[in-house]
């Protein structure tokens, strides 16, 4: 933004949302590249489902498998049911 000589920042507002600025850094291909249609933690599934024993994580020296992310994973969800909160049926 630049600056006016009062110190008073110039009207103009810069929305990186709306701009987009790091999309000069993808090629057209990249840009319009069709999306899997998968939740999240599905696509992780599928794409790691063989490897339950495999290191998911490394976070500071504590490793978790893809198996116990499963299953926390699984085990978190049913604590927010057992909570109240409701199943979303969202559409991608």
């Amino acid at each position: 933004m630049k600056m006016q000589s009062d110190n008073q920042v110039d009207e103009k507002k810069i929305y990186p949302s709306i701009d987009k600025p790091w999309l000069k850094y993808y090629t057209d291909e990249q840009i319009n590249a069709e999306l899997p249609q998968y939740k999240a933690f599905d696509y992780i599934y599928e794409k790691n489902k063989e490897y339950k024993n495999s290191v998911a994580f490394n976070y500071y020296g504590r490793k978790i498998t893809y198996g116990q992310f499963f299953d926390q994973t699984e085990s978190a969800g049913k604590a927010f049911l057992e909570a109240g909160v409701k199943k979303a049926s969202c559409k991608i």
